[in-house]
């Protein structure tokens, strides 16, 4: 027998055995996206930044919407928001399950949404199929962690407009331009930044290759009516008087390392690198990522058909704002598109790969998607760790009768089991998502929210959540509040000085305090020379260098300084006053 004999003898198994690994791999890869989409389901409340805060407005949407809000005088209904698609998905979910389950299924939908639309759009530029694998390699990066919620649902809308503006250039009738229209307004309603970033990238591929005015005219159409709906949109939001005097309404971020860091916010939210164990893998595994085209023998192809998605998420990241419209994290939040786009720049290899690449291109097969698995795994046991982190919060909050307004003084925000600096930022909104209450700070004071504050009554405004100790009895009318809740890793909890209502601690439990304020307590006005004291005979705990709350020193600048809001000693204001309460008073 010779060698062409055994060598056609071997072929149909050699085949098949292909077939086998290809459809194994599929396999695999699916598994990976669904355990990816059910992960979040694994702790009880989503460990992400502001998630608490959509959740928070979703419930009083309802509330508002079926007259039963005890908040109508305060906050108004705004129909005309970006928000309004997925605010409605968890509105309707959460009519047969809980809040939290009904944000879960929302994430997890953006998740297996986010995947398909990805994998469409790399199809239908003949990507290498083993690229899919990458496709969700940044979605669990800044915009996750920080619980954007309808940013991530609006993500996959907006690669499907992206789809449907190449089918439209390929075949540019009336039809297939009020069908683009539709998927365009479909996707203001979902977020407005997807839809700049979209929308502008299907008007590039518009404008290619136009060669008459009638196909100017068909081919714009679409986009001049969006463009309307956008203007109409400015218009409105310039007319609604604004709520928040305090926050930047423009910051531009221009340094040499954004772009750097822009690559990073594919898996990690601090503006500084942090030179750990954790860090220096996750840098390694990304430089793999990006590397695995190459290295399994692809052909990078620069067309400008390809080109022009992931060029228009560089300029997004080289140019666009850190905060406009008062909306913050603007640029950063685009880095889940990255990979995505990246991968349309490839195309399969031309022929047989050297020995060696072969060999390189089999490790790379094993290390993707290893390297992908563990890092959903060890994010998955970081949401079983949560659960137990929030236990005690649960504990305390629920001490706290239905439909009561809460203050939050979050002093520690990190969580160390899901490794999220942001996690408790707003976390007692969870609050209000469950029990009809209302918490400030709260997202009402926002342009976009589906539920805004009636002018006037947002007196604790951003960036008060991040600096808590601002808090002012007079300012922000303390009087109005029935509980305040309080977290401190050092547990070090306030005693209230000088206030013209009885204060009390009703349940204290690991770093969660929650104080109740007793209806009918409160005289006129705080007492005269109120000002920042320590509780007498309790030890003064010394402030905590990894805490992101009051920083060393900070008690002497609340008693010697206005500039923070509090009150000097002398003045007919009040302010809370941060003492150790490592002892036993209170309830448990």
């Amino acid at each position: 027998m010779n060698a062409l004999q055994r060598d056609a003898m071997l072929a149909p198994g050699l085949a098949l055995l292909r077939r086998a690994r290809r459809d194994g791999e599929r396999s695999l890869l699916y598994f990976y996206v669904v355990a990816a989409a059910l992960s979040v389901w694994i702790a009880h409340y989503p460990p992400l930044g502001d998630v608490p805060q959509h959740a928070a407005q979703v419930a009083l949407a309802l509330d508002l919407l079926q007259g039963q809000s005890r908040w109508d005088q305060v906050v108004t209904f705004n129909f005309f928001t970006p928000y309004l698609i997925g605010y409605g998905l968890m509105g309707l979910f959460a009519q047969v399950m809980s809040m939290a389950s009904a944000v879960k299924l929302v994430l997890s939908l953006s998740v297996l949404g986010f995947f398909w639309a990805a994998s469409t759009l790399r199809r239908r530029f003949e990507a290498p199929a083993f690229l899919d694998w990458l496709l969700l390699a940044g979605f669990f990066g800044f915009a996750f962690k920080w619980g954007f919620v309808t940013f991530l649902l609006a993500a996959p809308i907006g690669i499907f407009f992206i789809l449907k503006s190449l089918d439209f250039v390929e075949d540019s009738s009336i039809r297939r331009g009020m069908v683009l229209a539709l998927i365009g307004v479909l996707l203001f309603f979902s977020h407005g930044l997807v839809f700049v970033a979209c929308v502008g990238i299907g008007f590039c591929y518009a404008v290619l290759g136009i060669s008459s005015w009638r196909m100017a005219v068909v081919r714009l159409l679409p986009f001049v009516m969006l463009g309307i709906l956008t203007l109409i949109y400015l218009r409105f939001s310039r007319d609604v008087a604004a709520q928040t005097t305090e926050a930047q309404p423009f910051v531009l971020e221009w340094t040499p390392r954004r772009v750097v860091r822009f690559f990073r916010y594919q898996w990690d939210t601090a503006l500084r690198a942090r030179l750990m164990p954790g860090y220096v893998l996750n840098c390694l595994a990304y430089a793999l990522f990006y590397l695995t085209p190459f290295l399994m023998g692809m052909r990078l192809r620069l067309t400008l058909r390809r080109a022009i998605p992931f060029a228009v998420m560089l300029v997004i990241g080289m140019v666009a704002p850190h905060t406009a419209m008062t909306t913050g994290f603007i640029y950063e939040r685009f880095a889940l598109f990255l990979m995505p786009f990246y991968v349309l720049l490839f195309a399969p290899a031309d022929g047989p790969l050297p020995a060696w690449h072969e060999r390189m291109r089999l490790l790379v097969l094993l290390a993707v998607p290893t390297i992908l698995l563990a890092m959903t795994a060890s994010r998955s046991w970081g949401y079983f760790k949560f659960n137990r982190e929030i236990r005690d919060f649960r504990e305390v909050m629920s001490v706290i009768p239905p439909q009561q307004r809460v203050l939050s003084l979050i002093m520690d925000k990190y969580s160390r089991a899901a490794d999220n600096p942001h996690t408790y930022l707003h976390f007692p909104a969870w609050y209000q998502a469950e029990k009809r209450g209302f918490v400030d700070a709260n997202f009402a004071q926002w342009l976009p929210q589906i539920v805004r504050f009636r002018p006037g009554e947002a007196r604790v405004q951003s960036p008060f959540e991040w600096k808590p100790y601002r808090f002012d009895w007079v300012k922000h009318r303390g009087e109005q509040y029935d509980y305040f809740v309080f977290r401190s890793v050092s547990r070090m909890f306030p005693t209230f000085q000088g206030v013209p209502c009885e204060i009390r601690l009703v349940a204290s439990a690991g770093p969660w305090a929650v104080y109740h304020r007793r209806p009918d307590s409160c005289t006129t006005a705080p007492s005269g020379g109120a000002g920042v004291k320590q509780v007498q005979g309790a030890p003064a705990a010394a402030p905590d260098p990894q805490r992101a709350a009051v920083p060393a020193g900070a008690g002497e600048r609340l008693r010697g300084s206005a500039a923070d809001g509090v009150a000097l000693p002398g003045s007919a204001q009040a302010a809370i006053a941060w003492a150790a309460s490592r002892t036993s008073s209170g309830p448990r």
